[in-house]
């Protein structure tokens, strides 16, 4: 399970702490800034750009000097660093299977314009999102995206210099880190929402601010304000009523292809009767999959076989498959494929993305 609902509420956490650590300096404070870094790391490891983004707005408030605040900081810090040290041991042992395993991130390639248009497309739903997929013409994101920009330069314009720093820096410094190497060697960062996280939540800082200044505490002229409280409404009820739309729907937008494949691949085995699904697909996918099977479906896993246990496994196949009417294979590696048809048996594909060029369901016939 993915905790990026602990990750969003140790950034809040951890930015409350911080700045009363700064208003009172005093050593309980700081320790409780610690704590929030702490849980940061351990929520992600994306959270280290928000801890930069931190420090950097500590030292420019700090006007670059050297002073008790600067020695707080630094001692908070350690706790970050000490508590994570054991996984930054993992990390380095493991780092050439750490890194085979994320790989997929980098094996994504687009256009420079069509990623621009992720990007304004994904930040509009920071405000808006009604779990539709990416539609390029569809104006709604590009307003929304003008009133996100034009909120930045309301709170550089009108609010006090260290509030529009700390935001800023939120947004900016852990937005790069995933922008940059997306547009430098290709990859999927951009693409889900998720890993700008940090930026989001800076994004609705800003919007919130605008929104409040200009349609509750401005000088604005009453026209103005009160086009401005119409526009506060508009955004609140699309915000409210998209949530709500997202709250019934089966799948999510930014959860990918998988769970809208699995809904296609689980309405073809619980129509069909006495079922036996193999896979060595990764088990992420495939216990999304067992919550939408009947429970008569019985499933054979193996994943993470060497060579021999598998062929071992599916020597045993004929006496297994005695037993019911339909055997699938799911999201089957071509290993697996190989040794069911060296074993004398044929695929025939059930359920494919060809556009993707990826297959997700196969039956296995005699």
């Amino acid at each position: 399970m993915r905790s990026y609902s602990l990750f969003s509420l140790a950034i809040i956490l951890s930015s409350l702490a911080l700045l009363r650590s700064l208003r009172s300096n005093n050593n309980f404070n700081w320790l409780g800034y610690g704590l929030t870094l702490a849980l940061g790391i351990y929520s992600h490891v994306n959270f280290i750009f928000v801890y930069f983004a931190q420090t950097v707005y500590v030292i420019v408030t700090q006007k670059f000097k050297f002073n008790k605040s600067i020695l707080n900081h630094i001692l908070a810090s350690t706790i970050l660093f000490v508590s994570f040290l054991p996984w930054i041991l993992v990390i380095t042992r493991d780092w050439s299977d750490i890194k085979s395993r994320i790989a997929w991130l980098n094996n994504f390639q687009i256009s420079v314009l069509e990623r621009i248009l992720t990007i304004i497309f994904n930040t509009s739903t920071v405000l808006v999102d009604f779990n539709n997929q990416f539609n390029f013409k569809n104006p709604l994101p590009y307003l929304i995206f003008i009133i996100i920009i034009y909120s930045f330069w309301f709170m550089y314009r009108q609010a006090p210099f260290h509030t529009f720093l700390f935001i800023a820096l939120l947004v900016i410094i852990p937005g790069l880190s995933q922008i940059i190497p997306d547009f430098l060697q290709g990859g999927r960062r951009t693409i889900y929402s998720r890993y700008l996280t940090p930026s989001y939540i800076g994004v609705s800082l800003s919007v919130a601010y605008l929104l409040a200044s200009k349609a509750f505490h401005g000088v604005e002229k009453p026209i103005k304000r009160r086009l401005w409280q119409l526009i506060s409404i508009a955004i609140i009820s699309l915000g409210i009523f998209s949530s709500l739309a997202i709250a019934k729907s089966p799948t999510g937008r930014t959860q990918g292809i998988v769970p809208i494949m699995n809904l296609q691949i689980a309405e073809v085995i619980n129509k069909s009767p006495n079922v036996l699904v193999i896979t060595d697909d990764l088990y992420y996918r495939v216990l999304a999959l067992t919550h939408l099977l009947n429970s008569d479906v019985y499933l054979q896993v193996v994943y993470g076989e060497n060579q021999k246990e598998l062929e071992e496994k599916l020597s045993k196949l004929e006496q297994i498959g005695s037993k019911f009417d339909n055997i699938f294979l799911y999201i089957p590696s071509d290993q697996l494929i190989q040794q069911i048809e060296t074993n004398g048996y044929n695929t025939q594909l059930i359920v494919s993305d060809k556009d993707k060029k990826r297959y997700w369901l196969y039956k296995i016939t005699k």
